[in-house]
């Protein structure tokens, strides 16, 4: 039922979603420092301190070498691929079928010579 007379807010209450923070160098390199003694978690202490991770980990990475910690390690190289012997048992083989290194499957199918075949192998080993 429509009233005439116009209401009263008796309450007000604002709400801040998404509100950026402002970090002050200093606290930055507080956080940063943490993550780096032994056994800290990264993601416990931006948990911990209401920092997103991910801006954590931008904060490690520009503040690196400035802390002492020098540059990130980088990943190790993935092993060369290895390959079985190889065996042509005459020059008429009619298919020559090689399994790479990911489960990858090369298949050369007609005659091939044993020297064709220890080509191949040779140049798939130097990659």
């Amino acid at each position: 039922m429509p009233s005439d007379t116009p209401s009263r807010v008796t309450r007000l209450e604002v709400i801040s979603v998404g509100a950026r923070q402002r970090w002050t160098p200093e606290r930055k390199q507080e956080l940063v420092l943490e993550t780096f003694a032994p056994g800290a978690k990264v993601n416990a202490v931006a948990r911990r301190n209401g920092v997103a991770t991910s801006l954590l980990f931008a904060w490690r990475k520009q503040m690196r070498e400035e802390l002492g910690f020098g540059a990130a390690p980088a990943p190790p190289a993935p092993p060369p691929p290895r390959f079985l012997p190889l065996a042509v048992a005459a020059e008429s083989a009619s298919t020559l079928e090689l399994e790479l290194a990911g489960g990858a499957r090369l298949r050369i199918t007609g005659a091939i010579g044993a020297d064709l075949a220890a080509a191949i192998v040779t140049a798939l080993a130097r990659r």
